[in-house]
């Protein structure tokens, strides 16, 4: 079996993950199967018939909200609070891990199981490293005109639980001499205080390194967990195993107490993982770790990683020849289709009968434990600034800018902008970087082919992510921000899935005074095909 992927191209670099799951890409033809997709399964278990009903309840309370009917919400859903937004966000790069994962295509650096204190090697590379972060965040300050405020920071990787301390403080310390960075209401004011989120994996760190960390600021953690199965973590290459996963939430819980925010990376449609299994990991997860956020993504199969060999088809060109290994018995095989689409649907009913919002495709979350770095991702004016390797930036009404994958060309690009001694306000400043260039960006800098480039990229952008929200695209924004043909190519892209009650539009009242109009995907059946809906959309958007 062949998993045909499409990704969102700037946010991975960035360091969150906007996996699509796999039967989101579907081909409209299979649309009119999607309603019956999941009741048609045929489900022996008990603990999935339950599962079934589960589903079909939450399924009935949507079904009252969906298709062509209209919902009046008293305006709730009109709010955009991304337009307020109190700062940027900043991602950086860590790329260490262990070992890479049979699955992953990120920009890493395997640095190996041993501790690397004596490690000449590697502490040479980081110093390196650490010193090309610190020359890019002196990149973004020379070019601005005043101390940009940050709301959210983040530590991707990689996993930055494996650099050393000192670099974590450099670039943390860095940051607060360049930017605004609010720090010191921490315990005062959680509204108002910068969220700085770190990726860690279990086994990665200990209670005196978190307790460094949090003495830092940081005060979200993301877990990688993956799976609750020590055979299936072998089988997808992770060092860790479910005793680490424990041990590591026992040190988060001591270290953060009652203040402790953390999320947990899971992966469905994992080789040799089963329905019940997945459902049980589900309970487990949500009874003994009792994290404040999900994540949860399909596993995605990328060419040249392991997995692209193991389960390559011949079938598909993108992918290769047909592994030799693919046959071994010793390769568990991947679920089926169906039993992913089944995996996202069930993991959407329990865990929102749990108490979790899902509030984005793969993100679930306590009421108020959203995470606000992935927001700005989604928002409707997306900034932050990135470093580090393979790290994107993002500015309004301008194009996003990767940097180098390997690290050796990384640190080569990074001296090359040093030697180039820019200055502020360069007279031509088209010959400035990309990603220095657009954040003081103004009518005279650009031309007019550049600028309608630039709006279309971020049209495409805001309306695929913000149809990937339960607060969905808020669509009086649409017409006021671009034109009435492209809210009406919208609607019309759209009308596919509200035939199919995949896609709602609801109407609210805001102050007695201004209609608004939401376009949202139905959770889980709009989000299982938000790619053939997101996609009907742009054929429309691309015949005007």
């Amino acid at each position: 079996m062949v998993r045909i992927q499409q990704r969102v191209y700037w946010c991975r670099s960035c360091g969150f993950l906007l996996h699509i799951p796999l039967c989101l890409l579907v081909k409209v033809t299979f649309l009119p199967f999607a309603t019956s997709f999941i009741p048609g399964l045929q489900i022996s278990n008990t603990r999935y018939k339950q599962t079934c009903q589960d589903i079909s309840t939450l399924q009935a309370i949507q079904e009252k909200r969906t298709g062509l009917e209209v919902t009046i919400n008293n305006g709730q859903s009109s709010k955009i609070i991304d337009e307020e937004r109190k700062g940027s966000g900043f991602y950086i790069h860590i790329p260490y891990c262990r070992k890479r994962c049979r699955y992953c295509d990120f920009p890493i650096v395997p640095i190996g199981t041993r501790n690397q204190d004596g490690n000449k090697g590697f502490q040479d590379m980081d110093k390196a490293y650490c010193d090309a972060l610190l020359d890019e965040i002196d990149f973004y300050h020379a070019f601005s005109e005043k101390k940009k405020k940050l709301s959210t920071i983040y530590f991707g990787g990689g996993t930055p639980s494996l650099a050393p301390i000192t670099t974590i403080r450099s670039v943390v310390e860095h940051l607060c001499h360049r930017f605004e960075v609010p720090l010191q209401s921490i315990s005062d004011d959680e509204e108002n205080t910068i969220e700085i989120t770190m990726e860690m994996d279990p086994g990665t760190f200990t209670k005196k390194q978190l307790e460094q960390y949090k003495h830092l600021g940081i005060n979200r953690i993301s877990l990688g967990v993956q799976a609750l199965n020590d055979t299936v973590l072998e089988q997808i290459g992770r060092v860790h195993r479910v005793k680490d996963v424990y041990q590591a939430v026992d040190i988060l819980k001591s270290v953060f107490r009652d203040k402790l925010n953390y999320s947990i990376d899971l992966i469905s449609g994992l080789p040799g993982i089963t329905l019940a299994e997945w459902s049980e990991t589900l309970e487990r997860v949500v009874r003994d770790l009792k994290p404040t956020h999900l994540s949860i993504y399909d596993l995605q199969i990328e060419e040249g990683t392991v997995f692209g060999r193991w389960y390559a088809n011949g079938d598909d060109d993108s992918m290769g020849e047909k592994s030799p290994y693919i046959n071994k018995t010793a390769v568990a095989s991947l679920p089926s289709p169906e039993e992913c689409a089944y995996m996202y649907c069930y993991a959407s009913g329990y865990l929102t009968k749990k108490g979790y919002q899902h509030y984005e495709i793969s993100s679930y979350s306590q009421s108020d434990k959203r995470s606000r770095h992935n927001q700005i991702y989604w928002g409707y004016q997306p900034e932050w600034y990135a470093i580090g390797l393979g790290a994107t930036s993002s500015y309004p009404r301008s194009h996003r800018f990767t940097r180098p994958r390997i690290m050796s060309d990384y640190l080569a690009w990074v001296k090359q902008q040093k030697r180039l001694q820019l200055k502020p306000h360069h007279e031509d400043s088209k010959k400035q970087p990309p990603w220095l260039c657009a954040m003081n960006i103004t009518d005279s800098t650009v031309d007019d082919e550049d600028e309608r480039e630039a709006d279309k990229d971020q049209l495409s952008d805001i309306i695929m992510t913000r149809l990937r929200t339960s607060d969905g695209l808020n669509l009086n924004w649409l017409e006021e921000n671009y034109s009435k043909e492209i809210f009406e190519s919208v609607l019309r892209g759209a009308q596919l899935g509200v035939d199919l009650g995949l896609v709602q539009i609801e109407i609210g009242n805001e102050n007695n005074t201004t209609r608004t109009r939401v376009l949202r995907l139905v959770d889980p059946q709009g989000f299982l095909f938000s790619n053939t809906i997101i996609s009907s959309i742009f054929v429309e958007l691309s015949n005007l």
